[in-house]
C-alpha cells in the first residue's frame, strides 16, 4: 500500500509545510471542518483496518477509527467527524 502525507498552508497556497511526519496509509479523502478537526479516508493496512482516520490538532496526529478491514475509500463527504458516506471497495 502507498503512503500518504498532509501538507498545509497558512497563506493561501503561496507555500506549504508538511503537517505530520507520522507514516499514513495511501488517502483519497481529506476533509476538515475547522482549523483543527479533521478526517481522512483511504487504503485499509494492517496498522489502519478500517482506511478512516481522525484528527483533533490540525493534521499533527491522527488516530484510527476503529471498523472493519476495507480495501479502500476512494470518495467521500462528511458533516462533522461522526457522520458521512463513503464509497468504495470494502
Amino acid at each position: 500500500a502507498a503512503s500518504s502525507g498532509i501538507w498545509k498552508s497558512t497563506n493561501g497556497g503561496l507555500t506549504w509545510t508538511e503537517a505530520t511526519t507520522a507514516p499514513l496509509p495511501g488517502l483519497n479523502v481529506v476533509q476538515f471542518f475547522d482549523e483543527q478537526s479533521g478526517i481522512a479516508a483511504g487504503d485499509g493496512t494492517a496498522a489502519c483496518p478500517s482506511g478512516l482516520l481522525a484528527t483533533g490538532d490540525g493534521g499533527k496526529t491522527w488516530a484510527v477509527i476503529p471498523g472493519g478491514r476495507a480495501t479502500s475509500w476512494t470518495c467521500g463527504q462528511f458533516t462533522n467527524q461522526s457522520n458521512g458516506v463513503l464509497g468504495g471497495v470494502c
